[in-house]
């Protein structure tokens, strides 16, 4: 039997995330998407399952709310193939590396102004660095073209 939970981009638009779990086959995330808006604090919430349990990370597109939450990901543990086209690779690391530097220059920014008042422990650190974001592109990567069938694993 397969079965499939979404954690994300359920009664909202972004977060996408959904986990794909397949009879005697590989655990897929479809997606790992950053929260935006009124729900972006669920961007930093724990994930509800281990990131070492994934096997495969499948990217539809590079949009934010479909990656921005793969350098955490990786961060947690997982260290399986991403599988994504070219193109979504390309946008994806620019997109990765653009939002690690601008969490880490706010963050920087919140905690100056935190140490004038005493609440720096109130600063929550970035969902992930710069070096994070990079690793993502350490992995094996599978890349996908239009229209033509791929294995993702063998069988």
């Amino acid at each position: 039997m397969t079965f499939i939970q979404s954690f994300g981009a359920a009664e909202t638009v972004t977060g996408s995330c959904h986990f794909l779990q397949l009879k005697n086959g590989p655990n897929i995330l479809v997606d790992c998407g950053y929260f935006q808006g009124e729900n972006e604090e669920q961007t930093y919430a724990p994930f509800d399952f281990d990131p070492k349990d994934v096997d495969i990370v499948l990217l539809t597109h590079a949009h934010l709310d479909h990656v921005g939450r793969v350098p955490k990901l990786v961060k947690e543990g997982f260290d399986g193939k991403v599988v994504a086209l070219r193109a979504t690779m390309d946008l994806a690391e620019v997109i990765l590396m653009d939002s690690a530097k601008i969490a880490e220059e706010d963050y920087k920014t919140a905690l100056k102004k935190a140490k004038r008042t005493g609440s720096e422990k109130q600063v929550p650190p970035p969902i992930y660095s710069s070096d994070d974001a990079k690793a993502v592109f350490d992995l094996i990567i599978q890349y996908a073209d239009y229209n033509k069938a791929i294995q993702l694993v063998p069988g």
